[in-house]
């Protein structure tokens, strides 16, 4: 099994409780766009996950659902690695009711499986790369991601590539911001009080071609990549964006709190669909979103 490029930097142990790649390790490039190298200033690669097999000590299984956007609910079924190549996939299968360790709660009875993978350590800034594409197979509605989310002590901070079944040509950008969000029923729409920081970008090919998506987050901003295009850039004094517009009421700023990294592959609800995600009733069961690599590089700035 190929390993994941881990030896030591006492720097990056601080900042992610990982450890940096050896320069050895880093010169084998995975398959990316021309011109790709794997190095960028101020950012250090500490993790560079080829699919080889499942490392349980970096990565965990999803056992919850997208809120009540979801009409399927992240089962062990749903992440499948093979030939070095992760496959999230939605299924038709009956899931019954019952807990969920992700949410704490109970979680009502589903009539699909899909799947969701997240990094078990948190980190805190970074740029995460990972090279991946929608279904081949015939679809009109799914939301496929790679992510950075945290919302302990009811600070929701999310950062968002999202590929959708209904936008087959663009790719989504998202911030999702809140404080107090403590109670599990605090949805999505509530932080729409924080600003609503959705945007969508064109694409040159469609997403079931293999792409590399990235994006970078430091104290100061945000950025969002395709095939190494920055196509997306937020910093806190495009977010300090005074006088608020509705229903924005609350100040933004740039994710300050540690997080994790995630990627899953869901189904819209039927009520959902239509608004995001694209209606299913076009899909074909079981349908797959796969994950050629990954990678994170610690934000270490020279200075």
């Amino acid at each position: 099994m190929k390993p994941h490029f881990i030896a030591s930097s006492a720097a990056v142990i601080a900042i992610t409780g990982l450890t940096a790649c050896s320069p050895a390790d880093s010169t084998s490039q995975p398959e990316a766009y021309a011109g790709y190298t794997g190095q960028y200033d101020n950012f250090t690669l500490v993790m560079d996950e080829r699919f080889d097999g499942f490392d349980s000590a970096l990565w965990e299984r999803g056992d919850g659902a997208v809120g009540h956007e979801a009409d399927c609910r992240f089962q062990p079924q749903g992440v499948e690695i093979n030939n070095g190549v992760m496959a999230l996939t939605v299924r038709k299968e009956p899931i019954a009711e019952g807990f969920s360790n992700d949410h704490q709660l109970q979680k009502r009875a589903y009539d699909y499986s899909c799947g969701e993978i997240r990094t078990v350590e948190k980190i805190k800034y970074g740029r995460i790369e990972a090279r991946f594409k929608t279904p081949t197979t015939p679809t009109t509605g799914f939301i496929s991601s790679l992510f950075t989310y945290d919302r302990d002590d009811g600070q929701w901070r999310e950062i968002d590539i999202e590929l959708e079944g209904g936008r087959p040509g663009s790719m989504q950008s998202n911030l999702i911001f809140a404080d107090g969000a403590t109670d599990p029923d605090f949805g999505w729409s509530q932080t729409r009080a924080w600003g609503a920081w959705e945007s969508l970008h064109p694409m040159t090919k469609a997403t079931n071609e293999w792409t590399v998506y990235a994006i970078e987050w430091t104290p100061d901003y945000m950025a969002w990549f395709m095939d190494g295009v920055e196509v997306r850039r937020l910093t806190n004094s495009d977010l300090d964006n005074q006088p608020y517009k509705a229903p924005q009421v609350n100040k933004t700023w740039v994710p300050e709190t540690e997080t994790k990294i995630m990627m899953n592959f869901w189904i819209p609800t039927p009520q959902v669909g239509p608004h995001f995600g694209g209606e299913t009733s076009g899909n074909q069961y079981p349908m797959t979103a796969e994950y050629d690599w990954f990678r994170y590089y610690a934000y270490t700035p020279q200075s």
